[in-house]
């Protein structure tokens, strides 16, 4: 009686260790998760989770009431670009008067230091008025490559 107690004794033990483990090494070896709810046109909604470690999208729109989140957001991005080989990153704040030229200018030209480059625009306003619409609207209709219709 006394080693059959025993050794239920040691096999829960031993259990309980296997299932510590088990839970606890995700702690010490985590996985980058990321997980966006986008809402779409139709009133669906469709969850993103782990689009970032494939191919980046053309353009990402991120923006949100929550600062810390749309932050988060726009560093995920930021890092799976540099680990795709974006290695320059440029960054636009459109403020009134800002010249909408000067974003496709810098899609036009190629950078000096990198093959890739990541173009980062701000618009606190969330407004980007009737020019910036044009643009973004030509950027995102192109793929991503902006290009100088006055060519």
């Amino acid at each position: 009686m006394q080693a059959g107690a025993v050794s239920l004794g040691v096999l829960l033990v031993a259990g309980l260790l296997v299932l510590i483990a088990w839970r606890g090494l995700g702690y010490f070896w985590p996985a980058d998760i990321h997980e966006w709810v986008l809402a779409e046109e139709g009133g669906g909604v469709r969850i993103v989770a782990g689009q970032l470690r494939r191919a980046l999208a053309p353009v990402y729109f991120i923006h949100g009431d929550e600062t810390l989140l749309v932050n988060e957001c726009a560093d995920a991005v930021r890092a799976a670009a540099r680990a795709q080989g974006f290695a320059d990153r440029q960054v636009f704040s459109v403020e009134a008067g800002f010249d909408w030229n000067s974003l496709r200018a810098a899609g036009d030209s190629l950078s000096l230091f990198a093959d890739k480059r990541l173009l980062e625009l701000r618009l606190p306003t969330g407004k980007p008025g009737r020019e910036g619409s044009s643009v973004l609207r030509d950027y995102a209709d192109a793929g991503g490559q902006i290009y100088n219709a006055s060519r």
